[in-house]
């Protein structure tokens, strides 16, 4: 995929998509990767809605909701990794 120099939004590209995915498991998988990619597509989304049929106020408080809530839980289990590994390491 290429990126358009205007908007910034990912174009598909033919050529592209039959090459081999990148190998790094921790690309765009952060937090703040997964939420810079959400709002890119609400703006986008925003941008190109039909202006005699916007986007629901409810259907964009459901969204930015959901938002909240993954981001939440990605604070959450950070948060509980090292009770886990304590839980996890032998007593003596």
């Amino acid at each position: 995929m290429t990126t358009s120099g205007m908007s910034g939004i990912r174009m598909y590209d033919p050529a592209a998509a039959n090459k081999p995915k990148d190998t790094n498991p921790n690309t765009g998988t952060s937090a703040a990767d997964q939420t810079q990619n959400f709002l890119t597509l609400l703006i986008a989304q925003i941008k190109n809605q039909d202006p005699m049929s916007p986007m629901d106020a409810s259907t964009m408080t459901a969204q930015m909701s959901q938002l909240n809530m993954v981001s939440s839980m990605g604070t959450m289990n950070t948060s509980m990794k090292p009770c886990c590994r304590r839980c996890k390491a032998p007593t003596l």
